[in-house]
């Protein structure tokens, strides 16, 4: 029995195929099937890093967004969280084919809106 451990796998691992070899004095045997690598990771934000500061005009409809670049297993839920804000006039949304895409619509954007989301 042959074990092997893979140490510091990311993202990019996931679905990398090997299969085996086993060699003696006698000759080379190759393993009849491959074995694919599955890696799970957490969902990855676009603009993790980064501070996002966005200035909305008093009076004007605006859009912003949060994208998730990739998940696996797939991103099952995203979340979009207010501040201590209690407008109405802002609307919360998630669309994409694995709910990767959380809108968030300022309709008149006023300045009760201010905050981080």
């Amino acid at each position: 029995v042959f074990r092997y451990t893979f140490m510091n796998t990311i993202s990019t691992d996931n679905g990398t195929t090997f299969s085996c070899i086993a060699i003696n004095n006698k000759g080379t045997q190759f393993q009849s099937h491959l074995l694919t690598l599955k890696v799970h990771y957490p969902p990855l934000f676009v603009h993790e890093n980064e501070i996002l500061l966005r200035q909305l005009r008093q009076g004007k409809d605006h859009t912003l967004y949060c994208n998730v670049s990739s998940a696996n297993p797939p991103l099952i839920h995203l979340k979009l969280i207010r501040p201590n804000n209690t407008s109405k006039n802002v609307e919360f949304k998630v669309k994409g084919k694995h709910n990767e895409t959380g809108i968030i619509h300022f309709n008149k954007a006023h300045v009760n809106n201010s905050g981080g989301y």
